[in-house]
């Protein structure tokens, strides 16, 4: 090839670059951006990949990509194997899993090409917190659909207030801490207000499963950056002090964190009409999921499959009030009960794997540098953060919310996989280097 095909190529693979750090930038702004950034990317990769494919097979050769590429394939196998034990096929149900198989070729295109994105994703990850506060005041129409919970066109409160929040927390993961007379000091000023920004939009969208989730993200922060354990009690009282007094000026906020104890007492105390709190339906689908699941647990139902069931089944009828059937005719609101009722007992192994694979593989290896223990403790707070948001929403069924989790995780790890080798090359030379003036 060419010295100008060479130059040539490095230049659209600089565009390229440009492209991917900015995927997250929009993501619950303008709809498809996120998927249609995947697609694109995920197409160059597949190109790349097939003009190298003896690099790929030496990437292949690492354990540690080997496992990350399986948590990648896993909800697309889990679909597989139940449509298979069913008898049919759906290539309806195949479309949001595909999403992490694209992020799988991601994966290696970055292995391949060296790629880091955490710098693009210190700017692009905390603008996109500004710009969706900016969205959410400029065009307020969606809160009228929801009750005045901010929201988007086409993302729900629910949805963006963990998501929000989720990824405030990894905007203030990515702090610098350094001096204050750095002028790095003014990008941290930015990672900060994102953090504010998600906790604000968290808020604002009254979603109560994000709220529960601040502990751990506070924790995870705290061990990022070394806080000792007087200061993490501080920590956690000025937060509790700060959310008191939000509640003593908001009244809604007030009323939706008291019922996070008040709706699920109430429903195990079986009070009449308690199932039509929202808390009181989540606990029902738990339950009508549950009994569906252990009818089928291995092949679950695809997409539609108990629908008969919900209307004509007198067990299920007994066991279950109607607005509670009617509400798992438009969802579970679960991860895990979702993944089972559509995929059975694979389902819910791929969950398992997609969030805890890439935990395992960033805090099972040894860090050399400041870079991968940001990247570390970011994956932790995406993974653990819909992990326990997961109870009450569908993460990966929606195809915008598995394409940025499997983007990010994908592009993270490969990343954190390269500072790792990049540092194992250097000693290398360092003791061949040391060998040869000897």
């Amino acid at each position: 090839m060419t010295t100008r095909s060479h130059v040539y190529i490095d230049g659209l693979y600089d565009l390229l670059l440009w492209l991917m750090g900015l995927v997250p930038l929009f993501y619950m702004v303008i709809r498809g951006w996120t998927n249609t950034g995947l697609i694109i990317v995920a197409v160059v990769s597949v190109i790349e990949c097939c003009r190298q494919v003896q690099a790929v097979k030496l990437i292949l050769k690492s354990p540690k990509v080997k496992w990350i590429l399986l948590a990648l394939a896993m909800p697309m196998i889990a679909v597989l194997i139940g449509q298979l034990l069913r008898g049919e096929l759906s290539i309806r149900m195949l479309d949001g899993p595909s999403r992490s198989i694209l992020a799988a070729a991601i994966f290696i295109l970055c292995l391949l090409r060296r790629i880091k994105l955490l710098e693009y994703f210190q700017y692009s990850l905390s603008f996109s917190m500004l710009i969706l506060v900016l969205v959410i005041h400029i065009n307020p129409e969606p809160w009228s659909l929801w009750s005045g919970r901010f929201a988007t066109y086409f993302v729900d409160p629910l949805t963006l207030g963990d998501f929000s929040l989720i990824i405030g927390f990894m905007c203030l993961i990515m702090i610098d801490n350094k001096s204050i007379f750095s002028w790095l000091i003014w990008s941290d000023v930015l990672k900060v207000s994102a953090c504010i920004s998600g906790i604000y939009l968290s808020l604002g969208s009254l979603s109560r499963s994000g709220w529960v989730t601040v502990p751990v993200l506070l924790l995870l922060v705290g061990m990022r950056f070394n806080l000792r354990a007087k200061t993490m009690l501080m920590t956690y009282i000025m937060a509790t002090l700060v959310f008191i007094v939000i509640c003593y000026f908001n009244a809604e906020v007030l009323a939706r964190a008291l019922s996070i104890l008040s709706e699920p007492l109430a429903w195990f105390d079986a009070q009449q009409d308690n199932d039509i709190t929202s808390a009181g339906i989540r606990l029902g689908l738990w339950v009508l999921g549950g009994y569906l699941i252990g009818r089928q647990p291995f092949s679950g139902y695809g997409d539609r499959g108990y629908e008969v069931l919900l209307k004509n089944d007198p067990d299920i009828i007994r066991i279950a009030p109607e607005v509670v059937r009617e509400t798992l005719l438009k969802g579970p609101h679960n991860e895990y009960i979702s993944s089972m009722l559509h995929s059975g007992v694979v389902g819910l192994i791929a969950d398992v794997m997609l969030l805890c694979i890439p935990v395992i593989i960033v805090f099972g290896s040894r860090w050399y540098n400041a870079t991968q223990s940001k990247i570390a403790y970011m994956i932790a707070v995406l993974c653990s953060g819909l992990a326990i948001c997961g109870m009450t929403l569908e993460v990966f069924y929606l195809k915008y919310a598995i394409s940025f989790y499997s983007f990010m995780v994908a592009t993270l790890l490969a990343q954190f996989l390269l500072e790792s080798q990049e540092h194992e090359q250097s000693a290398v030379r360092g003791r061949n280097a040391d060998a040869g003036i000897q």
